[in-house]
């Protein structure tokens, strides 16, 4: 029975501010005081982000979802749902661009210093975060809305900032619930990093109601 909760997009008016706000992190991690300014200048920062807070409060909901279930709270917030990549809405998205042709899905990705780990590279934990999410569209993509259930992360050099990085995903034919999915990760001249991960199509959960789907699974 695979799980899935009510599809709502974002509003469209969330991407320009998820950018905003993403390039905000990014100069934060490249921010250094380096003037006499710098300390007053943060603290003007601090204070035009308190006021953005306050403005858009009244638009934000509880920290409970809210996804139709018995018992939910009818003012949970939205979970916004159009696949397994973050949304743009959200300011941590990664800007992957990706298809899927005959089974196959091919993509790129350029991710900045927000996701820096090693000195002008992308930080592993974020490379397994890219991996979980790429696996899982392409399984989404080829008919299995699987959830994870292992990943393998094979790093094979240091994967660079600001490079254009491409991508090639494969599965294997599904055994009952289970697939495995596997992935390249590569920039024009060397590989970076590889993935193999098992993926599960869920069960109906104990009461059976609410977010998962009357398909047999």
């Amino acid at each position: 029975m695979p799980l899935r909760p009510p599809m709502r997009e974002a509003p469209l008016a969330l991407a320009p501010l998820a950018d905003r706000v993403h390039a905000l992190i990014e100069q934060l991690v490249r921010t250094v005081d380096d003037e006499s300014a710098f300390e007053e200048d943060v603290r003007w920062a601090v204070a035009q982000l308190d006021a953005v807070r306050a403005r858009l409060a009244p638009h934000a909901r509880r920290v409970e979802l809210g996804l139709g279930r018995p018992g939910d709270p009818p003012d949970g917030r939205p979970y916004y749902l159009t696949g397994v990549l973050i949304g743009r809405h959200h300011a941590m998205t990664m800007p992957v661009e990706m298809t899927t042709t005959r089974g196959v899905s091919t993509g790129s990705v350029n991710l900045d210093v927000a996701w820096e780990g090693p000195p002008g590279c992308v930080h592993g934990g974020f490379l397994a975060h890219l991996f979980d999410c790429i696996l899982g569209q392409h399984n989404l993509n080829v008919g299995v809305p699987a959830m994870t259930g292992s990943l393998e992360v094979r790093y094979r050099s240091p994967t660079p900032l600001h490079t254009d990085l491409t991508f090639e995903i494969r599965s294997d034919p599904p055994e009952g619930r289970k697939i495995k999915t596997r992935a390249e990760l590569r920039t024009a001249s060397m590989l970076c990093a590889e993935a193999e991960g098992t993926f599960i199509v869920p069960g109906r959960p104990p009461g059976g109601a609410g977010v998962w789907s009357d398909a047999e699974g």
